[in-house]
């Protein structure tokens, strides 16, 4: 399961077009809703003035957002960071302890879990494909801060940096 998971993550984050015929034009997307799609789910990401329907991973929920950037000459070319999920200043959140699952290379993304008021949730995030030589220390059992939406607490974001 981890691996059809992770394998969509990575076929989602590579089949993006990114040649574009305008400027890059740099946003913050968001997942407005799930919507069905023959090869499983797609989400309608909203940004600016546009939206366009992408493939989503088994893990991307309606509300994240992510860094992004779309052809100035046709708003629906979208390239999404998925490595770079982000939470708007106005977006209250709070902190809380997690543990590393699993850190799964060859997809670039980590599994991570944590607990908010009794509930426990399950994540698994993006973090790129050069993920081992970004982040060599990263262990299976390693506690994590987990930063996530008071809103809905399955939102949720690591900052493997700080």
């Amino acid at each position: 399961m981890l691996l059809i998971v992770g394998g969509i993550v990575f076929a989602a984050y590579n089949s993006m077009d990114t040649s574009f015929k305008g400027k890059p034009v740099q946003t913050i997307t968001l997942i407005s809703k799930r919507v069905p799609l023959a090869t499983g789910f797609g989400g309608v990401f909203t940004y600016d003035s546009c939206s366009t329907i992408l493939t989503l991973s088994g893990t991307d929920i309606v509300g994240d957002r992510y860094y992004a950037e779309y052809d100035s000459e046709d708003c629906e070319n979208l390239n999404v960071f998925y490595n770079r999920p982000v939470f708007l200043e106005d977006e209250k959140t709070h902190k809380t302890a997690g543990v590393l699952l699993s850190v799964m290379s060859v997809f670039g993304s980590v599994k991570f879990e944590y607990t908010v008021d009794g509930k426990d949730y399950e994540r698994i995030q993006y973090i790129g494909s050069d993920s081992l030589k970004n982040y060599p220390n990263l262990r299976e059992g390693q506690p994590l801060e987990v930063t996530y939406w008071v809103e809905n607490p399955a939102r949720s974001i690591v900052y493997l940096d700080k």
